[in-house]
């Protein structure tokens, strides 16, 4: 059947020939010479930058393994060297005790037990001092002292079952914590002390010198 409107798509076909033909001749040698031009930046990192990245990563690692061999071993041997925090909490616990039974007949205060102060600050202490009578009314006496010197307050007791005293007394780390003891008249009487000890909650530990 004949085109009864004598309509022809020629035209149409050779403008769109013409389009494909400029896109051959400019748009492609165009995104060729970008291409190009990509290739010789990426050829130019190549040359210089990822070398000198590489250097700079070995310089890295250089300090690295410095920091690995002095730096590292320095600071686990500071840390080493720091003291540890003590922490101390004031309560009726046992935190050290040095209870052995200790007999005496002294006539003047004198040392009959000792510990060594682990830590700074006020500290519970407590003893038990116990009266032997053997004629008369005669006192049992005891108290604390800190490095050879009274400290706590003097405590008498005719108790012959034994009575406790518990005080609060600042001491500072290596005091000496000692307990003196003596009666009124040694040739008539002697005196027991026991369980004396340091009272409360801490990460540290005391140790006697004398039980």
């Amino acid at each position: 059947m004949s085109n009864s409107y004598n309509i022809s798509v020629a035209p149409d076909i050779a403008a769109v020939q013409a389009v494909v033909d400029a896109i051959r001749a400019v748009d492609v040698p165009a995104i060729t010479g970008d291409i190009a031009t990509v290739d010789a930046v990426a050829d130019a990192i190549r040359a210089v930058d990822v070398p000198a990245v590489t250097a700079d990563i070995a310089v890295v690692d250089t300090v690295v393994d410095a920091i690995r061999a002095t730096d590292v071993p320095g600071i686990n041997t500071n840390i080493g060297n720091i003291m540890p925090v003590i922490l101390y909490q004031l309560t009726n616990d046992v935190l050290h005790s040095n209870d052995a039974d200790d007999a005496s007949a002294y006539v003047v205060a004198t040392k009959v037990k000792e510990i060594v102060c682990a830590i700074t600050g006020t500290l519970r202490i407590n003893f038990e001092l116990q009266m032997v009578k053997m004629d008369g009314d005669l006192y049992s006496r005891g108290q604390i002292y800190k490095n050879g010197v009274a400290h706590g307050t003097e405590r008498t007791t005719l108790n012959q079952t034994g009575e406790v005293f518990t005080e609060d007394l600042a001491f500072t780390q290596a005091d000496l914590i000692q307990l003196y003891a003596w009666s009124t008249d040694a040739a008539r009487a002697t005196q027991i002390v026991r369980d004396f000890r340091v009272l409360g909650i801490a990460n540290t530990t005391f140790y006697n010198t004398m039980v």
